[in-house]
């Protein structure tokens, strides 16, 4: 494009094609829905290509799902504009951010973007917003495009917003048509053609409880063992459903002579014991590295650089990976097909008792983006472990979690940006609105723990206000505050606590049992202590935290490290 000199635009990439026109529509549009394939350019190129081209006036937000995905595109960006992180480029999330005096553009986590309506909720010297990957229909991306709708629609007219997806389908239109029928525009990828091999049976993976089973991580191991003596060529990209899948997978691996003996940090001790270090086979040079959001950021690093000359690399992958992270080398694709995501759990009557992780099948739609991760570098092989049967099956798209998850985090931070009644947050411009009965409940909840005014009941308390101020699901800030009036001490551990259950669920999928069934049914043997330090490996823990209790055995034991279970 005429008139660009900055690194990126000396890139041959496919979005350089449609450029011109792209940021001809942002220029005098208002909205501007763009569709293009991963690999094509449009996270790092359209924003530094808008800002260059001085298209937008004000200072602009790159929204990104996943806290990974906003360290790594922000200093891409940063790279691609010529400069330090932190110069023009910055980024922010939570309990990080690098940003400078002079930043013009920042890479935020949706919880920022969400906290800045909150903080100002007319987003006052934000000239545009882009929402990056929002088909993951996110809850916070999802209520963060209706704020900002709603900031454009009746307080900040010039306001921009720029929706980017890999794939849209049919909600690509009804974004054009709630931005006052803005333009919809299509990129062409780079994506060279992928086999697909359908491997094994969904069914024997996940139990009807969605508790992922260990015959799994078995399946996973034994595949990429084949695909590596298959396929002489290549990095390998495993997407499994979550961290705990992805230790018990290295292990597996490790025992089958897959790997270079050095473990994750997050293994080393409970699983000491289950390394069998003399099997790994050096000479195979493969390297095996897990990746997951909580990953430290050096580690993320090494992850997402090149393999040695000489040296493959299988990399363990929770769905961070389907999309905006860059993994180089990848030719071939094991897919486990499942996720995990949080869905609403309620009680008797009926009403919201709160949340737990439950494993998945992902949708047609998820499961095409992750073969695409096979195809970016030269043609590549995607293994399934499904069958063609159970992929017919699958879901076109992933449900918003809007619709699945306890709406009383979200609630809270509309009623503190100033959206109050039930038919003001039912009024605002919602992509899918939100379901009156989970609404009721999840106001319900923030009555019990006395976040609204006892006299109306529609306007926060000051305890209210308490709560939202803390980073926390309302429950767990109420469990905080409630500590905090009986001493420091027990403060302390609830603080302790709530952190842990605020990065990771409880529950994983088991039955809830009620605490006046827990003594009843539980021996001595198998207590949490004994069981937290027998090892979340060992059998009789995952016994206890999955036939009695729905525990996660890595979180039994973090918790037991701490001295809380």
């Amino acid at each position: 494009m005429a008139g660009l000199t900055r690194p990126y635009s000396k890139l041959e990439l496919p979005i350089h094609k449609i450029l011109p026109d792209v940021i001809a529509k942002i220029r005098v549009e208002k909205g501007l829905v763009l569709q293009a394939p991963t690999g094509a350019g449009k996270t790092t190129v359209v924003p530094l290509a808008a800002l260059e081209a001085e298209a937008i006036n004000g200072l602009i937000i790159v929204m990104q799902p996943r806290r990974i995905a906003c360290v790594g595109v922000a200093r891409r960006m940063a790279e691609l504009w010529g400069e330090r992180i932190g110069e023009t480029i910055g980024y922010r999330m939570r309990h990080d951010a690098v940003v400078g005096n002079h930043t013009r553009l920042e890479v935020v986590t949706e919880g920022i973007l969400l906290r800045m309506l909150r903080g100002s909720p007319q987003l006052e010297g934000v000239g545009a917003v882009f929402f990056d990957e929002f088909h993951e229909r996110n809850i916070d991306s999802d209520a963060s495009f209706a704020l900002c709708l709603h900031v454009q629609q009746r307080h900040h007219p010039n306001l921009k917003l720029i929706v980017m997806s890999a794939t849209f389908g049919v909600l690509g239109k009804r974004l054009a048509s709630l931005l006052g029928d803005c333009p919809l525009i299509h990129s062409e990828g780079r994506c060279f053609p992928v086999e697909v091999r359908y491997r094994g049976c969904m069914a024997e993976h996940v139990s009807e409880q969605g508790v992922a089973q260990q015959r799994l991580e078995h399946s996973v191991a034994e595949t990429v063992r084949d695909a590596l003596e298959e396929f002489p060529q290549g990095d390998v990209l495993v997407f499994l459903p979550g961290e705990q899948e992805i230790m018990y997978t290295w292990i597996f691996l490790n025992n089958l002579g897959i790997g270079d003996g050095r473990a994750p940090k997050r293994l080393i001790g409970w699983a000491r014991r289950l390394i069998d270090t003399s099997a790994v086979d050096l000479s195979r040079k493969v390297q095996v590295s897990p990746l997951y959001g909580t990953l430290e950021q050096e580690e993320q690093d090494e992850v997402l650089s090149s393999s040695p000359p000489g040296w493959r690399k299988v990399i363990l992958a929770t769905p961070i990976a389907e999309s905006s992270l860059t993994v180089p080398g990848v030719r071939i694709l094991v897919d486990s097909g499942l996720r995990r995501t949080r869905v609403a759990t309620t009680g008797p009557a009926g009403s919201c008792t709160g949340s737990r992780m439950c494993t998945q099948p992902v949708s047609r739609a998820s499961a095409e983006q992750r073969k695409g991760r096979a195809g970016r570098v030269a043609p590549g092989l995607c293994f399934r472990l499904w069958t063609q049967e159970e992929h017919a099956a699958l879901l076109e798209s992933d449900e918003p979690e809007l619709h699945r998850e306890d709406l009383a985090p979200i609630l809270l931070d509309l009623m503190i940006a100033g959206h109050v009644s039930k038919s003001e947050i039912l009024a605002l411009p919602w992509v899918d609105t939100p379901r009156e009965d989970p609404l009721r409940c999840a106001r319900e909840l923030l009555a019990r723990l006395g976040a609204l005014d006892a006299g109306s009941g529609e306007v926060l308390s000051e305890r209210g206000h308490k709560l939202g101020a803390l980073p926390l699901h309302p429950r767990l800030g109420h469990m905080v505050l409630q500590a905090q009036v009986i001493s420091t001490a027990l403060a302390a551990e609830a603080c302790a606590l709530a952190a842990l259950l605020g990065e990771k669920e409880l529950l994983q999928g088991g039955r809830l049992v009620h605490g006046a069934n827990l003594e009843a049914r539980d021996s001595p043997k198998s207590a949490p202590r004994v069981a937290a330090a027998a090892g979340p490996h060992r059998s009789s823990t995952r016994r206890w935290c999955t036939g009695f209790r729905g525990f996660s055995p890595l979180l039994l034991w973090s918790l037991s490290s701490l001295g809380l279970s």
